[in-house]
Protein backbone atom coordinates (compact mmCIF):
# COMPACT_ATOMS: atom_id res chain seq x y z
CA UNK A 1 0.00 0.00 0.00
CA UNK A 2 1.22 3.50 -0.40
CA UNK A 3 2.09 5.89 2.29
CA UNK A 4 -1.06 7.50 3.46
CA UNK A 5 -1.67 8.79 6.93
CA UNK A 6 -4.56 6.90 8.41
CA UNK A 7 -7.03 10.19 8.38
CA UNK A 8 -6.88 10.84 5.07
CA UNK A 9 -9.43 7.59 4.15
CA UNK A 10 -11.71 10.14 5.66
CA UNK A 11 -10.01 13.26 4.25
CA UNK A 12 -9.29 13.46 1.01
CA UNK A 13 -11.72 12.19 -0.90
CA UNK A 14 -11.39 14.71 -3.83
CA UNK A 15 -9.00 13.24 -7.04
CA UNK A 16 -6.10 15.42 -7.22
CA UNK A 17 -4.55 17.47 -4.17
CA UNK A 18 -4.80 20.85 -3.78
CA UNK A 19 -2.12 23.29 -4.87
CA UNK A 20 -2.38 25.25 -1.28
CA UNK A 21 -3.47 23.82 2.08
CA UNK A 22 -6.90 24.14 2.44
CA UNK A 23 -9.03 21.56 2.20
CA UNK A 24 -12.83 22.04 1.46
CA UNK A 25 -15.08 21.60 4.13
CA UNK A 26 -17.43 18.84 3.04
CA UNK A 27 -13.97 16.41 3.22
CA UNK A 28 -13.62 16.61 6.58
CA UNK A 29 -14.91 14.66 9.23
CA UNK A 30 -17.07 16.02 11.79
CA UNK A 31 -14.74 14.11 14.22
CA UNK A 32 -11.13 15.28 13.12
CA UNK A 33 -9.65 18.28 12.48
CA UNK A 34 -7.10 19.39 9.57
CA UNK A 35 -3.93 21.19 9.89
CA UNK A 36 -0.93 22.19 7.60
CA UNK A 37 1.19 20.03 9.08
CA UNK A 38 -0.79 16.88 8.66
CA UNK A 39 -2.51 17.41 5.15
CA UNK A 40 -0.91 14.92 2.45
CA UNK A 41 -0.83 15.64 -1.13
CA UNK A 42 -1.81 12.88 -3.74
CA UNK A 43 -2.71 12.09 -7.05
CA UNK A 44 -5.36 9.38 -7.42
CA UNK A 45 -5.70 7.09 -10.84
CA UNK A 46 -8.60 8.88 -12.41
CA UNK A 47 -6.06 11.76 -12.20
CA UNK A 48 -2.83 10.42 -13.21
CA UNK A 49 -4.62 9.98 -16.94
CA UNK A 50 -3.85 14.09 -17.10
CA UNK A 51 -0.93 14.35 -16.92
CA UNK A 52 2.09 14.25 -19.59
CA UNK A 53 5.65 12.82 -19.52
CA UNK A 54 8.53 15.11 -19.74
CA UNK A 55 12.04 14.71 -20.77
CA UNK A 56 14.84 17.20 -22.07
CA UNK A 57 15.00 17.81 -25.52
CA UNK A 58 19.15 17.18 -25.00
CA UNK A 59 18.93 14.14 -23.10
CA UNK A 60 21.20 11.65 -23.42
CA UNK A 61 20.42 8.28 -25.46
CA UNK A 62 20.76 6.24 -22.11
CA UNK A 63 17.70 8.54 -20.25
CA UNK A 64 15.99 8.75 -23.57
CA UNK A 65 15.57 4.75 -23.49
CA UNK A 66 14.87 5.05 -19.40
CA UNK A 67 12.17 7.57 -20.05
CA UNK A 68 11.06 5.52 -23.33
CA UNK A 69 10.50 2.09 -20.81
CA UNK A 70 8.86 4.50 -18.37
CA UNK A 71 6.24 5.95 -20.77
CA UNK A 72 5.56 2.19 -22.24
CA UNK A 73 4.44 1.06 -18.45
CA UNK A 74 2.24 4.32 -18.06
CA UNK A 75 0.28 3.45 -21.18
CA UNK A 76 -0.72 0.70 -19.50
CA UNK A 77 -2.12 2.64 -17.25
CA UNK A 78 -4.00 5.09 -19.79
CA UNK A 79 -3.59 5.39 -23.33
CA UNK A 80 -3.93 9.36 -22.73
CA UNK A 81 -0.53 9.91 -21.31
CA UNK A 82 1.73 11.80 -23.40
CA UNK A 83 5.34 11.92 -24.04
CA UNK A 84 7.44 14.42 -24.86
CA UNK A 85 10.72 16.89 -25.08
CA UNK A 86 10.70 20.03 -23.01
CA UNK A 87 10.89 21.74 -26.67
CA UNK A 88 9.03 24.82 -25.62
CA UNK A 89 6.53 27.67 -27.77
CA UNK A 90 3.58 29.24 -26.41
CA UNK A 91 2.13 29.79 -29.65
CA UNK A 92 1.68 25.65 -29.91
CA UNK A 93 0.05 24.59 -27.27
CA UNK A 94 1.64 21.04 -27.61
CA UNK A 95 4.96 22.26 -26.51
CA UNK A 96 3.16 24.79 -24.03
CA UNK A 97 4.29 23.72 -20.33
CA UNK A 98 1.30 21.81 -18.70
CA UNK A 99 -0.18 21.94 -15.02
CA UNK A 100 0.11 17.92 -15.17
CA UNK A 101 3.63 17.28 -15.90
CA UNK A 102 6.41 14.16 -14.74
CA UNK A 103 9.71 15.89 -15.19
CA UNK A 104 12.28 13.92 -16.21
CA UNK A 105 15.74 14.98 -15.60
CA UNK A 106 17.25 18.58 -16.21
CA UNK A 107 14.36 19.75 -18.30
CA UNK A 108 13.81 23.73 -18.57
CA UNK A 109 10.71 23.72 -15.84
CA UNK A 110 11.88 25.46 -12.72
CA UNK A 111 11.08 23.18 -10.99
CA UNK A 112 13.44 20.52 -12.41
CA UNK A 113 16.11 22.94 -11.73
CA UNK A 114 14.78 23.31 -7.76
CA UNK A 115 15.30 20.09 -6.73
CA UNK A 116 18.51 19.23 -8.94
CA UNK A 117 20.03 21.37 -6.78
CA UNK A 118 18.92 19.83 -3.43
CA UNK A 119 20.94 16.95 -5.25
CA UNK A 120 24.66 15.83 -5.08
CA UNK A 121 26.43 13.70 -7.09
CA UNK A 122 25.36 10.70 -6.52
CA UNK A 123 22.00 11.53 -4.68
CA UNK A 124 19.10 10.40 -7.12
CA UNK A 125 15.25 10.26 -6.48
CA UNK A 126 11.52 11.36 -7.18
CA UNK A 127 9.45 13.93 -5.26
CA UNK A 128 5.71 16.11 -5.61
CA UNK A 129 6.59 19.66 -5.93
CA UNK A 130 3.51 22.07 -6.91
CA UNK A 131 1.63 19.16 -8.72
CA UNK A 132 4.28 17.76 -10.84
CA UNK A 133 5.98 14.66 -10.06
CA UNK A 134 9.95 15.48 -10.48
CA UNK A 135 12.29 12.19 -11.40
CA UNK A 136 16.05 13.23 -11.33
CA UNK A 137 19.48 12.48 -10.42
CA UNK A 138 22.70 14.88 -10.41
CA UNK A 139 23.37 13.97 -13.95
CA UNK A 140 21.42 11.47 -16.62
CA UNK A 141 23.31 8.50 -15.61
CA UNK A 142 21.60 8.94 -12.00
CA UNK A 143 18.54 10.30 -13.32
CA UNK A 144 18.00 7.00 -15.47
CA UNK A 145 18.49 5.33 -11.76
CA UNK A 146 15.72 7.69 -10.44
CA UNK A 147 13.15 6.35 -13.26
CA UNK A 148 14.22 3.03 -12.56
CA UNK A 149 13.65 2.96 -9.50
CA UNK A 150 9.93 5.21 -9.72
CA UNK A 151 9.03 2.14 -12.39
CA UNK A 152 9.57 -0.31 -9.31
CA UNK A 153 8.69 1.31 -6.41
CA UNK A 154 5.51 3.55 -7.74
CA UNK A 155 4.37 2.85 -11.29
CA UNK A 156 4.20 -0.73 -10.75
CA UNK A 157 3.33 -0.65 -6.93
CA UNK A 158 0.15 -1.53 -5.45
CA UNK A 159 -2.28 0.84 -6.30
CA UNK A 160 -5.41 -0.98 -5.06
CA UNK A 161 -6.38 2.37 -2.91
CA UNK A 162 -6.51 4.34 -5.56
CA UNK A 163 -3.99 6.34 -5.22
CA UNK A 164 -1.17 6.52 -8.08
CA UNK A 165 1.74 9.09 -5.59
CA UNK A 166 1.18 10.44 -2.48
CA UNK A 167 3.59 13.21 -1.37
CA UNK A 168 4.68 10.73 1.20
CA UNK A 169 5.93 8.40 -1.10
CA UNK A 170 8.68 10.92 -1.85
CA UNK A 171 12.49 9.46 -2.08
CA UNK A 172 15.54 10.46 -2.50
CA UNK A 173 18.24 8.12 -2.56
CA UNK A 174 21.66 9.41 -0.80
CA UNK A 175 25.26 9.05 -2.26
CA UNK A 176 28.27 8.30 -0.27
CA UNK A 177 30.55 11.36 -0.09
CA UNK A 178 34.27 11.48 1.07
CA UNK A 179 32.98 14.85 3.01
CA UNK A 180 29.92 15.28 4.52
CA UNK A 181 30.24 19.08 5.63
CA UNK A 182 32.56 21.42 3.64
CA UNK A 183 32.60 24.45 5.56
CA UNK A 184 34.76 27.60 4.28
CA UNK A 185 34.90 30.79 6.27
CA UNK A 186 31.54 30.22 7.92
CA UNK A 187 29.51 29.42 5.05
CA UNK A 188 28.27 25.81 4.00
CA UNK A 189 30.40 25.44 0.47
CA UNK A 190 26.65 24.44 -1.10
CA UNK A 191 25.79 28.08 -0.62
CA UNK A 192 28.55 29.60 -2.33
CA UNK A 193 28.70 30.82 -5.56
CA UNK A 194 31.90 30.28 -7.77
CA UNK A 195 32.17 33.84 -9.85
CA UNK A 196 34.64 34.53 -12.62
CA UNK A 197 35.59 37.15 -15.27
CA UNK A 198 33.84 37.14 -18.47
CA UNK A 199 36.57 38.74 -20.10
CA UNK A 200 40.41 38.18 -21.44
CA UNK A 201 41.00 34.45 -21.75
CA UNK A 202 39.39 31.70 -20.56
CA UNK A 203 41.89 30.52 -18.27
CA UNK A 204 39.64 32.14 -15.39
CA UNK A 205 36.97 30.30 -16.44
CA UNK A 206 38.73 27.13 -16.47
CA UNK A 207 40.17 28.09 -13.10
CA UNK A 208 36.54 28.08 -11.50
CA UNK A 209 35.50 24.82 -13.43
CA UNK A 210 38.29 23.04 -11.81
CA UNK A 211 37.50 24.63 -8.72
CA UNK A 212 34.13 23.11 -9.36
CA UNK A 213 35.38 19.78 -9.98
CA UNK A 214 37.36 19.76 -6.85
CA UNK A 215 34.25 20.88 -4.40
CA UNK A 216 31.90 18.09 -6.48
CA UNK A 217 34.76 15.37 -5.62
CA UNK A 218 35.04 15.93 -2.04
CA UNK A 219 31.40 16.86 -1.04
CA UNK A 220 29.28 15.79 -4.05
CA UNK A 221 27.66 19.51 -4.22
CA UNK A 222 27.83 20.64 -7.45
CA UNK A 223 28.85 24.47 -7.89
CA UNK A 224 28.05 25.71 -11.76
CA UNK A 225 30.46 28.74 -11.97
CA UNK A 226 28.66 32.02 -13.38
CA UNK A 227 30.33 34.80 -15.34
CA UNK A 228 30.79 38.13 -13.11
CA UNK A 229 27.69 40.03 -12.63
CA UNK A 230 25.54 37.04 -12.75
CA UNK A 231 25.04 36.09 -9.19
CA UNK A 232 23.38 38.23 -6.54
CA UNK A 233 24.30 35.88 -3.92
CA UNK A 234 26.52 37.62 -0.83
CA UNK A 235 28.26 33.92 -0.95
CA UNK A 236 31.01 34.07 -3.15
CA UNK A 237 33.87 32.71 -4.37
CA UNK A 238 35.54 34.98 -7.05
CA UNK A 239 38.39 33.44 -9.11
CA UNK A 240 40.55 35.91 -10.77
CA UNK A 241 39.82 39.39 -11.32
CA UNK A 242 36.35 40.22 -11.29
CA UNK A 243 34.12 43.41 -11.54
CA UNK A 244 33.78 42.56 -7.22
CA UNK A 245 37.66 41.83 -6.38
CA UNK A 246 39.46 44.69 -4.48
CA UNK A 247 42.77 45.38 -5.63
CA UNK A 248 45.34 42.22 -5.07
CA UNK A 249 48.76 42.63 -2.44
CA UNK A 250 51.98 43.33 -4.42
CA UNK A 251 52.66 39.60 -5.47
CA UNK A 252 55.59 38.43 -7.41
CA UNK A 253 54.81 36.90 -10.48
CA UNK A 254 56.15 33.21 -8.41
CA UNK A 255 53.24 33.93 -5.95
CA UNK A 256 49.49 33.45 -5.55
CA UNK A 257 46.80 34.86 -3.19
CA UNK A 258 43.92 33.84 -0.75
CA UNK A 259 42.03 36.37 0.61
CA UNK A 260 38.79 36.28 2.83
CA UNK A 261 36.41 39.81 3.03
CA UNK A 262 33.50 38.56 5.07
CA UNK A 263 31.73 35.75 3.07
CA UNK A 264 33.49 36.97 -0.01
CA UNK A 265 36.87 34.36 -0.58
CA UNK A 266 38.98 35.56 -3.29
CA UNK A 267 41.68 33.47 -5.48
CA UNK A 268 43.88 35.79 -7.96
CA UNK A 269 47.60 35.55 -8.90
CA UNK A 270 49.32 38.02 -11.80
CA UNK A 271 49.10 35.10 -14.32
CA UNK A 272 47.28 32.35 -15.35
CA UNK A 273 49.66 29.94 -13.86
CA UNK A 274 49.49 31.81 -10.50
CA UNK A 275 45.69 31.55 -10.45
CA UNK A 276 45.82 27.87 -11.08
CA UNK A 277 48.02 27.51 -7.94
CA UNK A 278 45.61 29.80 -5.78
CA UNK A 279 42.81 27.04 -6.64
CA UNK A 280 45.26 24.33 -5.73
CA UNK A 281 46.30 26.03 -3.03
CA UNK A 282 42.53 26.05 -1.93
CA UNK A 283 41.32 22.56 -2.96
CA UNK A 284 44.55 21.04 -1.36
CA UNK A 285 42.90 22.00 1.72
CA UNK A 286 39.90 19.63 1.15
CA UNK A 287 41.85 16.89 2.37
CA UNK A 288 39.08 14.51 3.94
CA UNK A 289 41.15 14.20 7.40
CA UNK A 290 37.56 13.99 8.44
CA UNK A 291 33.99 13.89 7.51
CA UNK A 292 33.37 17.23 8.67
CA UNK A 293 36.11 20.39 7.79
CA UNK A 294 35.80 24.27 8.67
CA UNK A 295 38.46 25.94 6.75
CA UNK A 296 38.65 29.73 8.79
CA UNK A 297 41.18 31.24 5.99
CA UNK A 298 43.03 34.60 6.88
CA UNK A 299 41.95 37.76 5.57
CA UNK A 300 45.19 37.83 2.94
CA UNK A 301 47.46 34.68 2.01
CA UNK A 302 50.48 34.46 -0.43
CA UNK A 303 51.71 31.22 -1.35
CA UNK A 304 54.52 30.93 -3.36
CA UNK A 305 55.53 28.16 -5.91
CA UNK A 306 57.77 26.89 -8.14
CA UNK A 307 57.51 29.24 -11.51
CA UNK A 308 59.83 26.97 -13.32
CA UNK A 309 57.78 24.02 -13.36
CA UNK A 310 56.37 22.79 -16.23
CA UNK A 311 53.46 20.41 -17.20
CA UNK A 312 52.86 17.80 -20.05
CA UNK A 313 50.15 15.40 -21.10
CA UNK A 314 49.56 13.04 -23.39
CA UNK A 315 45.49 12.20 -24.00
CA UNK A 316 44.02 9.82 -26.77
CA UNK A 317 40.35 11.23 -27.01
CA UNK A 318 39.22 8.33 -28.94
CA UNK A 319 38.33 8.71 -32.45
CA UNK A 320 34.54 7.46 -32.00
CA UNK A 321 31.30 8.51 -30.29
CA UNK A 322 31.40 11.84 -30.30
CA UNK A 323 28.50 12.30 -28.11
CA UNK A 324 27.80 15.48 -26.39
CA UNK A 325 28.38 13.77 -22.76
CA UNK A 326 31.66 12.11 -23.83
CA UNK A 327 32.88 15.66 -25.45
CA UNK A 328 32.11 17.26 -22.34
CA UNK A 329 33.66 14.96 -20.69
CA UNK A 330 37.17 14.92 -22.67
CA UNK A 331 36.93 18.95 -22.15
CA UNK A 332 36.53 18.78 -18.67
CA UNK A 333 39.46 16.51 -17.86
CA UNK A 334 41.96 18.62 -20.05
CA UNK A 335 40.17 21.75 -18.44
CA UNK A 336 40.83 20.22 -14.54
CA UNK A 337 44.39 19.73 -15.26
CA UNK A 338 45.33 23.29 -17.73
CA UNK A 339 48.63 21.35 -18.77
CA UNK A 340 51.29 24.00 -20.04
CA UNK A 341 51.34 21.36 -23.19
CA UNK A 342 48.67 18.30 -24.54
CA UNK A 343 49.57 15.97 -27.16
CA UNK A 344 46.54 14.19 -28.35
CA UNK A 345 45.87 10.89 -30.38
CA UNK A 346 42.63 9.43 -32.73
CA UNK A 347 42.06 13.71 -32.85
CA UNK A 348 40.08 13.96 -35.94
CA UNK A 349 39.60 17.57 -37.12
CA UNK A 350 35.95 17.03 -35.15
CA UNK A 351 38.35 16.43 -32.69
CA UNK A 352 40.65 19.94 -32.89
CA UNK A 353 37.85 22.22 -33.55
CA UNK A 354 35.37 21.06 -30.11
CA UNK A 355 38.99 21.14 -28.27
CA UNK A 356 40.38 24.71 -29.93
CA UNK A 357 36.74 25.73 -29.31
CA UNK A 358 36.87 25.40 -25.66
CA UNK A 359 40.59 26.25 -24.91
CA UNK A 360 41.47 28.30 -28.54
CA UNK A 361 41.54 31.97 -25.94
CA UNK A 362 44.24 30.09 -23.68
CA UNK A 363 46.31 27.58 -26.05
CA UNK A 364 47.05 27.47 -29.60
CA UNK A 365 47.53 24.15 -31.75
CA UNK A 366 49.77 22.92 -34.15
CA UNK A 367 49.55 19.35 -36.94
CA UNK A 368 47.75 18.08 -39.43
CA UNK A 369 45.68 15.04 -40.37
CA UNK A 370 47.85 12.09 -40.83
CA UNK A 371 46.04 11.82 -44.27
CA UNK A 372 47.45 15.32 -45.02
CA UNK A 373 45.67 18.71 -44.26
CA UNK A 374 42.69 18.07 -42.31
CA UNK A 375 41.79 14.84 -43.55
CA UNK A 376 42.32 11.94 -41.09
CA UNK A 377 43.16 11.54 -37.35
CA UNK A 378 46.02 14.34 -35.79
CA UNK A 379 48.82 13.82 -33.41
CA UNK A 380 48.33 17.66 -32.56
CA UNK A 381 50.49 19.31 -29.85
CA UNK A 382 48.37 22.09 -27.91
CA UNK A 383 50.65 24.70 -26.11
CA UNK A 384 49.63 27.78 -23.70
CA UNK A 385 50.49 30.77 -25.82
CA UNK A 386 50.71 32.67 -22.56
CA UNK A 387 53.93 30.66 -21.64
CA UNK A 388 55.42 30.08 -25.40
CA UNK A 389 56.15 31.22 -29.00
CA UNK A 390 57.00 28.46 -31.46
CA UNK A 391 59.87 28.81 -33.48
CA UNK A 392 59.69 25.94 -35.35
CA UNK A 393 56.73 22.80 -36.12
CA UNK A 394 55.86 20.28 -38.43
CA UNK A 395 53.75 17.06 -39.16
CA UNK A 396 56.02 14.26 -40.25
CA UNK A 397 54.91 10.44 -41.36
CA UNK A 398 56.63 7.24 -40.08
CA UNK A 399 57.66 5.93 -42.95
CA UNK A 400 60.40 5.82 -45.34
CA UNK A 401 59.27 9.01 -47.03
CA UNK A 402 58.41 11.32 -44.41
CA UNK A 403 58.14 14.48 -45.38
CA UNK A 404 55.31 13.15 -47.12
CA UNK A 405 51.74 11.46 -46.36
CA UNK A 406 53.04 7.79 -46.44
CA UNK A 407 53.23 4.76 -44.39
CA UNK A 408 55.65 1.82 -43.84
CA UNK A 409 53.92 -1.47 -45.41
CA UNK A 410 53.35 -3.31 -42.43
CA UNK A 411 51.42 -0.72 -41.28
CA UNK A 412 47.49 -0.64 -42.07
CA UNK A 413 47.13 3.27 -41.66
CA UNK A 414 49.34 6.31 -42.21
CA UNK A 415 50.75 7.55 -39.03
CA UNK A 416 52.66 10.38 -38.14
CA UNK A 417 54.50 12.58 -35.46
CA UNK A 418 54.00 16.22 -35.06
CA UNK A 419 57.02 18.48 -33.23
CA UNK A 420 56.83 21.46 -32.03
CA UNK A 421 60.19 23.85 -31.05
CA UNK A 422 58.82 26.41 -27.92
CA UNK A 423 60.55 29.02 -26.38
CA UNK A 424 59.16 29.95 -23.33
CA UNK A 425 58.63 33.83 -22.95
CA UNK A 426 58.87 34.18 -19.52
CA UNK A 427 63.26 33.10 -19.85
CA UNK A 428 63.96 32.09 -23.15
CA UNK A 429 64.17 28.42 -22.52
CA UNK A 430 64.12 26.23 -25.63
CA UNK A 431 62.39 23.27 -25.24
CA UNK A 432 61.61 20.53 -28.07
CA UNK A 433 57.67 18.88 -27.72
CA UNK A 434 57.01 15.74 -29.60
CA UNK A 435 53.71 14.08 -29.94
CA UNK A 436 53.36 10.67 -31.68
CA UNK A 437 50.85 7.42 -31.97
CA UNK A 438 51.92 4.13 -33.75
CA UNK A 439 50.15 1.38 -35.41
CA UNK A 440 48.19 -0.76 -33.50
CA UNK A 441 47.85 -4.21 -35.92
CA UNK A 442 52.12 -5.22 -36.10
CA UNK A 443 54.50 -5.64 -34.45
CA UNK A 444 56.87 -5.42 -37.20
CA UNK A 445 55.10 -1.63 -38.16
CA UNK A 446 55.68 -0.52 -34.78
CA UNK A 447 59.48 -1.03 -34.83
CA UNK A 448 59.90 0.61 -38.11
CA UNK A 449 57.96 3.44 -36.74
CA UNK A 450 59.98 3.50 -33.79
CA UNK A 451 62.84 4.17 -35.97
CA UNK A 452 62.08 7.27 -37.88
CA UNK A 453 61.05 8.23 -34.58
CA UNK A 454 64.41 7.39 -32.58
CA UNK A 455 66.46 9.15 -36.12
CA UNK A 456 64.40 12.52 -35.38
CA UNK A 457 65.04 12.60 -31.51
CA UNK A 458 68.48 12.16 -31.82
CA UNK A 459 68.48 15.51 -34.04
CA UNK A 460 66.98 17.35 -30.95
CA UNK A 461 67.90 15.52 -27.39
CA UNK A 462 71.72 16.59 -27.34
CA UNK A 463 70.39 20.23 -27.95
CA UNK A 464 67.29 20.85 -25.98
CA UNK A 465 65.49 19.79 -23.56
CA UNK A 466 62.78 17.05 -24.54
CA UNK A 467 59.16 15.70 -23.91
CA UNK A 468 57.68 13.06 -26.17
CA UNK A 469 54.27 12.26 -25.10
CA UNK A 470 51.92 9.67 -27.58
CA UNK A 471 49.75 6.20 -27.70
CA UNK A 472 52.49 3.80 -28.60
CA UNK A 473 50.31 0.87 -28.47
CA UNK A 474 53.34 -0.98 -27.25
CA UNK A 475 54.24 -1.95 -23.79
CA UNK A 476 57.48 -1.82 -21.61
CA UNK A 477 59.75 -3.95 -22.57
CA UNK A 478 59.00 -4.17 -26.28
CA UNK A 479 61.57 -3.83 -29.35
CA UNK A 480 59.97 -0.68 -30.52
CA UNK A 481 59.99 1.01 -26.66
CA UNK A 482 63.80 0.32 -26.21
CA UNK A 483 64.49 1.73 -29.86
CA UNK A 484 62.47 4.32 -28.61
CA UNK A 485 64.80 4.95 -25.68
CA UNK A 486 67.78 5.13 -28.44
CA UNK A 487 66.50 8.14 -29.06
CA UNK A 488 67.98 10.02 -26.43
CA UNK A 489 64.66 9.77 -23.94
CA UNK A 490 63.34 7.90 -20.71
CA UNK A 491 60.17 7.28 -19.23
CA UNK A 492 59.30 9.83 -17.16
CA UNK A 493 57.39 7.16 -14.82
CA UNK A 494 61.05 5.69 -14.04
CA UNK A 495 62.81 9.25 -13.06
CA UNK A 496 59.43 11.01 -11.37
CA UNK A 497 60.43 11.85 -7.46
CA UNK A 498 56.39 11.29 -7.03
CA UNK A 499 54.62 8.65 -9.68
CA UNK A 500 50.82 7.83 -9.26
CA UNK A 501 50.88 4.88 -11.57
CA UNK A 502 48.35 2.98 -13.24
CA UNK A 503 46.99 1.31 -16.47
CA UNK A 504 46.69 3.90 -19.69
CA UNK A 505 45.04 1.70 -22.03
CA UNK A 506 41.39 0.39 -20.44
CA UNK A 507 38.55 0.14 -23.44
CA UNK A 508 36.10 2.28 -20.49
CA UNK A 509 37.38 -0.43 -18.13
CA UNK A 510 37.14 -3.56 -19.53
CA UNK A 511 41.06 -4.04 -20.26
CA UNK A 512 44.22 -2.87 -18.18
CA UNK A 513 47.40 -2.23 -20.08
CA UNK A 514 50.04 0.72 -19.73
CA UNK A 515 50.67 1.63 -24.22
CA UNK A 516 50.89 5.31 -23.18
CA UNK A 517 53.90 6.98 -22.56
CA UNK A 518 55.33 10.48 -21.68
CA UNK A 519 59.23 10.58 -22.33
CA UNK A 520 62.21 13.05 -21.61
CA UNK A 521 65.64 13.74 -21.71
CA UNK A 522 66.97 12.47 -18.45
CA UNK A 523 70.34 14.76 -18.30
CA UNK A 524 67.96 17.82 -19.14
CA UNK A 525 64.67 17.54 -17.64
CA UNK A 526 63.91 16.82 -13.59
CA UNK A 527 60.22 14.96 -13.27
CA UNK A 528 58.75 16.43 -9.89
CA UNK A 529 55.84 14.09 -10.29
CA UNK A 530 53.89 11.87 -12.67
CA UNK A 531 50.41 10.63 -12.74
CA UNK A 532 48.14 8.58 -14.47
CA UNK A 533 44.40 10.70 -14.79
CA UNK A 534 42.20 7.91 -14.06
CA UNK A 535 39.36 9.38 -12.30
CA UNK A 536 35.84 9.56 -13.79
CA UNK A 537 34.30 12.79 -15.04
CA UNK A 538 30.51 13.51 -14.44
CA UNK A 539 30.43 9.65 -13.31
CA UNK A 540 32.32 8.02 -16.49
CA UNK A 541 35.64 7.36 -18.16
CA UNK A 542 36.27 10.09 -20.39
CA UNK A 543 37.89 7.96 -23.28
CA UNK A 544 39.18 4.27 -23.27
CA UNK A 545 42.76 5.66 -22.72
CA UNK A 546 43.53 7.80 -19.50
CA UNK A 547 45.43 10.98 -19.98
CA UNK A 548 48.94 10.72 -18.42
CA UNK A 549 50.39 14.45 -16.68
CA UNK A 550 53.86 15.27 -15.33
CA UNK A 551 54.92 18.32 -13.99
CA UNK A 552 58.91 18.72 -14.62
CA UNK A 553 61.35 21.46 -14.43
CA UNK A 554 63.76 22.05 -17.86
CA UNK A 555 67.41 22.24 -16.55
CA UNK A 556 69.05 22.26 -20.12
Amino acid sequence: MKKIASFLAVLLTFSLFSCGTDVPAETVSETESVTEENVVFQISMEDIVKYSLVRSEYASSGLISAASDLYKELRNISTDIRFKDDYFREDLPEYAMGEYEILVGATNRPESAAFIKTLRTEDYGYVLRDGKILIAGADDEYTARAVRKFLQDIVNGDTSDGVFYSEEDDTVELGSYPLDSLVIAGVPVQEFDIVYSGTGDCSERLCAERLSSAVADVTGYILTPVEDGGSDNPNKILVGMTGETPAYPNMADNESYIGVRGTTVQLGGTSATALLNAVGELTAMFEPTAKTISLDLAEDSIYEFDDTALTAMSFNVWVSQMEAPRIARVLKMIGNYLPDTFGVQEATHSWIKQIDGEFGDMYGYVGEGRDGGTSGEYSAIFYNKNKFEVLESGTKWLSDTPDVVSKVEESSLNRVFTYALLKRLSDGMEIMVVNTHFEHTSDAARDRQAAVLRDFLLGYTDEYPLILTGDFNTTQGSDAFRIVTDGGVTDSMSISAETEPGATFTSFGSASSIIDFIFVTEETVSVNSYRVCNEKIDGDFPSDHHPVFIEYVPVG
